[in-house]
Parts: structure tokens; C-alpha cells; sequence
């Protein structure tokens, strides 16, 4: 469970503009500039200091800043690692389809989640 906003930014080596460049990076990722935008209810922050405040936390129910720490503590990563991620796709899409298409999303989504299950289960560890 988590926002599939990318907190992976960079610096093109070919830059002609580094030190300009690396300064937008600080001030994008600064704990002031994510709490701003993380305490209107956008771009969840990857940074645990604006989680544990209370404008990071307003626009966020308790549940789900739980298992936004919980899916991120000490990972690299922030969802499940997996060999097969055409098949992963297609499974969390069919609940997205379903949605699109007026069925019942909640069997859709429970289907989905019986086969992505199934499917980790079978990825090499």
C-alpha cells in the first residue's frame, strides 16, 4: 500500500546547470516544501519527519499513514518485488477495469487480491 508518486529524482550527467539543478532537488525534497504539499492532501512525502507531524498528518487517515510507514520502514522499495510484473499489472488493472467498466469493484478487487497473492507466492524468494 502506497502512492505511486516517485520520490527518484536526479541529475542528468550531461547537465550544463548541476549546481543549479542540485539546488532544486534540495528545496523539492526539503522537510518545508513536502509538509506543504503533503498538508493539502498531495504528493505523500517520502520523508518521516513530515509523517510524524501534524500538518503531514491532517489531510491522512490514521489507517492509512500506518501502512504508508509500515510499507516503507527499512525498505527500498514500496511494494512487493516481483519477477513477473506484466502478470502483476494485469491483475491490479482487472479491479481498475472493473471499476471503469460500472462492475462490482469489491469482487473485482477481491479476486484481484486472492491472484496477486497466489502470484507472490510463487515468485522466487
Amino acid at each position: 500500500m502506497y502512492s505511486v508518486t516517485s520520490w527518484g529524482l536526479a541529475i542528468a550527467a550531461g547537465s550544463k546547470k548541476k549546481d543549479a539543478a542540485w539546488e532544486f532537488v534540495k528545496w523539492a525534497t526539503s522537510k518545508d516544501t513536502t509538509i506543504k504539499t503533503q498538508s493539502v492532501g498531495s504528493v505523500p512525502s517520502a520523508r518521516s519527519s513530515v509523517w510524524e507531524s501534524p500538518e503531514g498528518a491532517a489531510k491522512f487517515s490514521a489507517d492509512w499513514i500506518a501502512a504508508a510507514k509500515a510499507s516503507a520502514a527499512g525498505k527500498s522499495y514500496d511494494r512487493p518485488l516481483v519477477v513477473q510484473v506484466g502478470k502483476a499489472r494485469d491483475i491490479i488493472g482487472s479491479a481498475i477495469v472493473a471499476a471503469i467498466e460500472g462492475k462490482n469493484v469489491e469482487a473485482a478487487a477481491r479476486d484481484a487480491n486472492q491472484q496477486f497473492q497466489a502470484l507472490l507466492s510463487s515468485e522466487p524468494k
